[in-house]
């Protein structure tokens, strides 16, 4: 968590947002094309914000400080963001078969994953598949 020495785990965090659509955007500090979904993640944030949407996000990193100055920089300090280290030795990366970043994954409201490689928040395909999760549930 932001204050680089709380842990949590993946699972902990989604029950708490049961009744949710979860979307997770997993990044870098250091990823140029995680950054330019920065403002696409804004926006679509914005369009749903009336609806019951969170955000997770999880930062891939090597170093605390980075991704420290990167989320209070940004204003995202309450924001629901993560950093995970050491991704290789990760079972959450390996679970996932996480091979590159930006990734987006969408969890329903009872806390599935049901798309583990969603589309970019700057594809409008996004928008259709949230819109379907949150009319269906």
């Amino acid at each position: 968590m932001p204050d680089g020495k709380t842990t949590t785990n993946l699972e902990k965090v989604i029950s708490s947002y049961r009744g949710k659509t979860i979307l997770v955007d997993i990044w870098a500090t250091w990823c140029a094309p995680c950054r330019a979904e920065l403002p696409y993640l804004k926006s679509l944030l914005q369009t749903y914000s009336t609806e019951n949407i969170q955000l997770i996000s999880i930062s891939i990193e090597r170093e605390i400080q980075p991704w420290q100055k990167f989320v209070l920089s940004d204003g995202q300090k309450n924001n629901n963001s993560y950093l995970l280290i050491n991704p290789d030795k990760s079972s959450f990366v390996k679970q996932h078969n996480i091979t590159e970043i930006p990734r987006y994954m969408l969890i329903n409201k009872e806390g599935t994953i049901v798309n583990s490689n969603a589309p970019r928040p700057g594809d409008e395909e996004l928008k259709y598949l949230i819109d379907n999760l949150t009319q269906v549930q």
